[in-house]
């Protein structure tokens, strides 16, 4: 997303360049050296279009290298299921092709048409209109703010007075999202569904809370929203579904057998 906001070079891909640069740049030891390898240099110029570009290009490929590798492992291994039970009989299973992939490439072709109207029809929902002048370094927009997918981790980097603890806040957030298969160990889904949904809509909640703090510039009351958004989002992470794995029952015989037998 980054590097493609990046590639058309306007006004706010530059902004926005410049402003990830220095983030990075805050980092301990390799905060510089790792500055310059994002931008190509100490300003964002030809050479970050370049790798960027690169950055763009290659990780599409390793996005589909990546969804093979997972349907190649959910062959091998087989599928979880909702009640935390896993099937044992190959006979209970629904073959991938055709269900999955029918389903699948009718959700692929919706999102795409979708895609495509937006984009042709109303492209100002999705695009800054500031962008469409090219990029100017002699010239900052007064009003500097990222695309609204990046508006949470963006409204965390500005709740934290310390710049280094904002884009660690920031990057701990995305990691979150990676260390959620060893964080949830929770068995059966639907032994606490109520308390689930209450704690994925809180979740939910703090996100869409830090990116209006992010939004306002973390002016006011939104500074206060932000922080407490940042507790609630850590905090289903690193306590809630840690707390849930430690409460889920395991299937008893009798569960067991009423489940074969359906």
């Amino acid at each position: 997303a980054f590097a493609g906001y990046v590639l058309p070079w306007g006004q706010m891909s530059y902004c926005g360049a410049d402003v990830a640069g220095r983030a990075v740049a805050t980092l301990p030891l390799v905060g510089g050296w790792l500055g310059r390898v994002v931008l190509g240099g100490d300003s964002p110029g030809t050479a970050t279009l370049h790798r960027m570009f690169v950055l763009h290009f290659a990780l599409a490929f390793v996005i589909v290298g990546a969804i093979a590798l997972h349907v190649a492992v959910l062959h091998k291994r087989g599928s979880s299921s909702p009640s935390g039970h896993q099937p044992t009989a190959r006979g209970g299973m629904l073959p991938f092709h055709p269900y999955f992939t029918a389903r699948d490439m009718l959700a692929v072709v919706l999102v795409a048409l979708a895609f495509v109207l937006v984009m042709g029809l109303w492209p100002e929902l999705i695009a800054e209109p500031a962008n469409y002048r090219p990029a100017n370094p002699l010239h900052t927009p007064t009003d500097i703010e990222p695309e609204w997918y990046f508006l949470p981790f963006y409204g965390m980097m500005q709740v934290v007075p310390d710049q280094l603890g904002g884009v660690l806040l920031a990057g701990g957030a995305v990691a979150m999202l990676f260390a959620v298969p060893w964080l949830d160990r929770g068995g059966r889904v639907g032994e606490r569904a109520p308390v689930r949904l209450l704690a994925l809509a809180l979740l939910v909640g703090a996100a869409v809370v830090a990116a209006c703090a992010g939004r306002h510039h973390a002016q006011g009351a939104w500074l206060l929203g932000g922080r407490v958004a940042i507790g609630v989002y850590y905090a289903y992470f690193l306590l809630f579904l840690p707390w849930l794995g430690g409460q889920g029952l395991p299937l008893t015989q009798d569960d067991e057998e009423k489940e074969t037998s359906a």
